[in-house]
């Protein structure tokens, strides 16, 4: 089935051959014929002919040397001024010539006409041509390079690609006057004389779509009149209808780019109206010479997997013909080195009394020291830095709520300068007033039974020794209730209680004071008996 094509234009001089500006001088050499000059000079030996009728020549054999022939640029050979392929990521092939197979494409490499360039998913290829113009070559695009000439007078060019499918963004330098910079389509072909502007090929070849982001175009099908396409506008055109359909971009989406120290990290974009996808690029360089990142996808738009580093990124919304709207561009900074430490403790959300609390954390290799940040209750933020390359902070608290604290490593950097990487994530301790001690009262006249106060879950630690030192203990118990029978030894030594709580949360109490218990003490041997009295009662002791 034939296609009709189509012109997409900067405005042009009139591609008229009569016209004194699309004409170089040619001063005729002694021998030369009309055969001779366009066999030599012109794309076809057959046009001769035109030149006949240019200049008004009878005999093409006869031509008067220093007679100065008028040379058509548009028919001019010119000279093939290849292109340099200045980068490439993923995969990228080409076929220098049609027969010949393709091989991988890398940077430095010099193409020359007819040569076919196909990128691969993910992938992207930048390729700089002769006159500085640029082109950005996006993933899943097949592109050939036609014709890459410059031709005499006034340092005319002649640049013709031609695009099967995917998408070609291109920055051309300013084009004389008579230059040709074409990106044909199966659709459409697109000109320009300086300006920056995209090409989608889509649907097989049956849609073909271009956005003006600086300069202006003209959309012209065959048969029918021009449409101006100036900056900031689209034009749709569809193997369905031969009238382009030309209309605003979408707006550039609103977007905010701080330090990156997580990957993944959401690029924060503001929805636009109308879009339903985001095409997001990030580069390496100002020019986006240097992609590391395009691709078309919906909100939120994530980046992974980059090193640390400045990036430009481009965002731009995409309508619902794929028409790409107006451009975002901001500078993106990765700064994912080194590593945090892990904290250790306090465990997230773990509970801890008020006053001196050790905070600890792993250890990273090659750590300078550690930085440390504390939010307080007022909201104030404490800095610390860690001795040497231990991770440990000591902090005071004593007000009970919750704190929040992160640490991250420094290194030294080559220069000699501290270098900080990012904070860890902030983990949540938990200060409370600590637990009280247990009072116990001695119930009965043989001291062995107490109890005191207690509350909801507590448990409680009982010691019972015969030292108030407690280096000879001789009954050690774990209690769930606030009560407790004692079965002390028979014998003449004093014996002393005291009594610990132990919260749900983890915390402990002090232990209580030693408090005396059971029966009152008695004289005794000095082998440990009791002392009897004349009618053989006990000789007791007064109890202090």
């Amino acid at each position: 089935m034939s296609r009709t094509p189509w012109l997409l234009a900067l405005a042009f001089s009139a591609p008229a051959w009569a016209a004194a500006e699309d004409t170089v001088p040619y001063r005729v050499q002694r021998g030369d014929t009309l055969y001779g000059v366009a066999e030599r000079l012109l794309e076809r030996p057959a046009d001769w002919a035109e030149l006949a009728r240019l200049n008004r020549v009878r005999d093409p054999n006869r031509l008067s040397p220093g007679r100065e022939l008028r040379l058509p640029v548009a028919r001019l050979r010119g000279v093939e001024q290849p292109a340099v392929v200045v980068y490439v990521r993923g995969t990228v092939t080409v076929v220098m010539a049609p027969g010949t197979g393709p091989k991988a494409l890398a940077a430095g490499d010099v193409l020359g006409e007819r040569a076919t360039v196909t990128v691969g998913t993910a992938s992207f290829a930048t390729l700089r041509l002769h006159d500085g113009s640029v082109l950005h070559v996006q993933a899943g695009t097949v592109v050939s390079l036609q014709r890459l000439r410059a031709k005499p007078g006034g340092e005319r060019r002649e640049t013709v690609m031609q695009l099967d499918k995917g998408r070609v963004d291109s920055t051309v330098t300013p084009q004389p006057t008579g230059s040709r910079f074409d990106v044909r389509t199966p659709l459409a072909v697109t000109g320009v004389r300086g300006t920056r502007f995209g090409v989608t090929v889509g649907d097989g070849g049956r849609r073909v779509l271009s956005d003006v982001v600086e300069g202006r175009v003209a959309v012209s099908v065959e048969g029918l009149a021009e449409t101006a396409v100036p900056a900031g506008e689209g034009a749709v055109m569809s193997a369905a209808s031969r009238t382009p359909v030309v209309r605003p971009l979408l707006p550039a989406p609103g977007i905010t780019t701080p330090l990156v120290e997580r990957l993944p990290f959401a690029v924060p974009v503001a929805a636009v109206d109308g879009a339903v996808a985001y095409r997001v690029q990030l580069a390496e360089d100002d020019a986006f010479t240097r992609v590391r990142v395009s691709a078309e996808t919906p909100l939120p738009i994530e980046t992974a997997d980059l090193p640390d580093g400045t990036y430009m990124l481009s965002v731009r919304a995409v309508d619902r013909d794929g028409l790409l709207g107006a451009e975002t561009v901001a500078p993106l900074r990765v700064k994912t080195t080194p590593v945090p430490p892990l904290a250790q403790f306090p465990a997230a959300h773990q509970v801890a009394g008020p006053g001196p609390l050790d905070l600890r954390c792993t250890d990273v290799p090659g750590a300078a020291f550690y930085r440390m940040e504390v939010l307080r209750l007022d909201g104030v933020v404490v800095r610390q830095d860690s001795p040497a390359d231990r991770c440990v902070f000591r902090i005071d608290v004593t007000e009970p709520g919750d704190y929040r604290w992160r640490v991250a490593t420094v290194i030294r950097a080559g220069d000699g300068s501290d270098d900080r990487g990012p904070f860890s994530d902030p983990s949540v301790f938990t200060i409370v007033p600590a637990p009280v001690a247990p009072e116990p009262v001695v119930d009965g006249a043989d001291g062995t039974a107490i109890h005191w106060q207690g509350a909801a879950g507590e448990r409680y630690e009982l010691q019972v020794a015969e030292d108030l030192a407690f280096t000879r203990i001789v009954v050690q118990s774990e209690l769930t209730e606030p009560s407790a029978r004692l079965d002390l030894p028979s014998g003449c030594e004093p014996h002393y209680l005291r009594l610990k709580t132990l919260r749900a949360d983890g915390l402990r109490s002090a232990f209580s004071a030693p408090r005396r218990v059971g029966s009152a003490g008695g004289l005794c041997t000095s082998d440990g008996a009791p002392v009897a009295a004349g009618a053989g009662g006990r000789v007791d002791t007064p109890v202090p």
